[in-house]
């Protein structure tokens, strides 16, 4: 894609730790921890990403909530898809 270098997920039935997809795509794209974002909708994301020491933000319209990702360090959020591509691509939200 020309705006993702990679995305790695999950595969139905097989749930490793967000910490473990994390650490899997860096490696993947031989990028530092600093480079990248997990973007998710869990507490269980949001502490990944905090061991992982990357940044993270946090969907508001998945399964978990504000608050428990809040308990786990996460600051950032977004309500909506076009939130989210306002934020990673602020120079291209408008022409999308």
């Amino acid at each position: 894609s020309f705006y993702f270098l990679s995305a790695i997920a999950a595969r139905k039935g097989n749930l490793p730790l967000a910490l473990e997809l994390i650490e899997k795509g860096l490696l993947h794209c031989n990028t530092k921890p600093s480079h990248a974002v997990m973007i998710g909708d869990t507490h269980f994301d949001a502490h990944g990403a905090k061991h992982a020491n990357t940044n993270f933000i946090g969907v508001l319209y998945g399964y978990g909530t504000r608050e428990e990702m809040e308990r786990e360090g996460a600051t950032q959020f977004v309500e909506t898809a076009k939130d989210l591509q306002s934020i990673l691509l602020p120079n291209f939200s408008d022409k999308l």
